[in-house]
């Protein structure tokens, strides 16, 4: 009875370890490689190994560039002088520089001034806490895209897998690179300065009326640039931001920096940054589908990104245009041009006559819920750089312009296909055509109608597409 008992229990031991994957002496048993399934994917130790390696190096410069923010923060003195005090204002104004530097409503650098009271920026009223704008505009980047994209019939694994491993890449490197463009443009301003350019006349400690803070673009830059010749000094001499609180305190703001220091401090907007910097990644991502791997996506996302911050730099910084919010131009135009160059350079011959990138039912349905994500989380990445006062017409606007290019795109869908009958790819890629179109106009305070037209004629033109 013992010796059957025994053989009973080492079967079902071996049955057990059979089921999970392990030989008879305890060891996971690997996989039968699958000659046709190599092929397919085209990955070799070499790309894990590369893979492995573009995760490391940015572990290594977070390691060296980033920090954590300091609490308590850097305090200012007491009381702040008074105007025409020593160290404070020599004339009233409101934000002696306008910042070259990005920020969400309700943000600034020192917290509450030595009173008590708030400062210009942070007595905006706040539409919603930073966190939430976070999680939502994740969402739109992360899940949104990597469900609009699983329509292809044989890559809907790997486009989530792929989408989620590139998009992870771009943040990351999205946010370092976006503070070094800060850098960058604050050498470009002293260059104009100290290095015999347009501004080199003009002494950085003129005084300034309040009507030239919104003076012309080259005053402004002038401006700019002298806050960042005193950040250079205050880093030099740290004993400087308590004799000169109020300027110290705005050239923090202007030049887009937490401290004194060449470190990056990581705050709610320099993850914002980086996730912005992620959407045209996801935008090229979609048209690249199944002909890459992940290895050429990470190096692709980097790519993109690099180009991006120039991009960014170039129109903003230094042209002065005003792109900010919904960032048609330097996020949706910028990552549609991107990705027409990647799938020229990368798509095979005969690679639109491919069984394997024409759609299937299921796909189909999991890309609609991807696009109804993208369509619910569109508005807070449209306002999210609005200023406090124009956030609510901006999400209006949003939705009524989604609203009117989701009918648009029913409509227009079955016009075009002949037979009256929606084509998925039309829903697919219209529905958000009205947020994509009100990016362009989000700074432009418009009346409900017009943002409806605007999104009707947008979801019309890309089921035209």
């Amino acid at each position: 009875f013992l010796e059957m008992l025994s053989r009973k229990i080492r079967s079902a031991r071996l049955g057990i370890f059979y089921i999970l994957g392990f030989d008879q002496a305890g060891r996971r048993k690997a996989p039968p490689p699958n000659p046709e399934e190599q092929e397919i994917s085209g990955q070799t130790l070499k790309h894990i190994i590369m893979n492995a390696l573009i995760q490391i190096a940015l572990i290594v410069a977070f390691v060296f560039q980033c920090h954590h923010e300091t609490y308590p923060k850097i305090t200012a003195p007491p009381d702040y002088p008074g105007l025409g005090q020593p160290g404070g204002p020599v004339v009233q104004e409101a934000v002696p520089v306008i910042p070259f530097k990005r920020y969400p409503p309700g943000f600034d650098v020192w917290g509450p001034q030595a009173d008590g009271t708030l400062s210009s920026r942070l007595a905006q009223t706040q539409l919603e806490k930073p966190y939430k704008f976070f999680v939502e505009i994740a969402t739109y980047v992360y899940i949104g895209f990597a469900l609009q994209y699983s329509f292809l019939r044989k890559f809907g694994y790997s486009t989530l897998s792929f989408g989620l491993l590139q998009a992870t890449v771009a943040a990351q490197w999205g946010i370092i690179w976006m503070q070094m463009i800060d850098r960058f443009h604050c050498q470009y301003l002293l260059n104009k300065i100290d290095g015999g350019g347009v501004l080199s006349d003009f002494p950085c400690d003129q005084d300034f009326p309040a009507a030239a803070i919104t003076g012309t673009f080259e005053q402004i830059q002038y401006r700019q640039a002298c806050s960042c010749r005193l950040w250079n000094k205050i880093r030099s001499n740290q004993t400087m931001y308590s004799e000169f609180p109020h300027q110290s305190r705005h050239a923090l703001l202007t030049i887009g920096k937490m401290n004194f220091f060449d470190t990056i401090i990581m705050t709610y907007p320099a993850m914002m940054e980086g996730l912005y910097a992620t959407v045209p990644v996801q935008v090229t991502y979609g048209m690249m589908l199944g002909k890459v791997g992940p290895t050429q996506l990470m190096v692709c996302s980097i790519m993109c990104v690099l180009a991006y911050g120039l991009n960014f730099w170039l129109t903003m910084y230094v042209l002065g245009a005003w792109d900010h919010s919904g960032g048609a131009c330097v996020v949706h135009v910028f990552g549609a041009s991107f990705a027409v160059g990647c799938t020229v350079l990368a798509s095979p011959k005969g690679a639109s006559q491919n069984p394997d990138n024409a759609p299937r039912y299921n796909a189909d349905v999991l890309c609609i819920v991807g696009v109804i994500l993208n369509w619910m989380t569109f508005p807070s990445f449209n306002c999210y750089f609005v200023p406090a006062a124009a956030q609510q017409a901006v999400v209006v606007n949003t939705y009524l312009a989604l609203f009117s290019s989701a009918v648009s795109a029913m409509v227009f869908s079955s016009l075009y296909s002949g037979q009256f009958k929606f084509d998925p790819a039309d829903i697919q890629r219209s529905s958000i055509a009205g947020g994509v179109a009100m990016s362009s106009v989000a700074n432009v305070l418009m009346q409900p109608w017009e943002a409806m037209v605007v999104g009707f004629l947008g979801g019309g033109r890309a089921a035209r597409a």
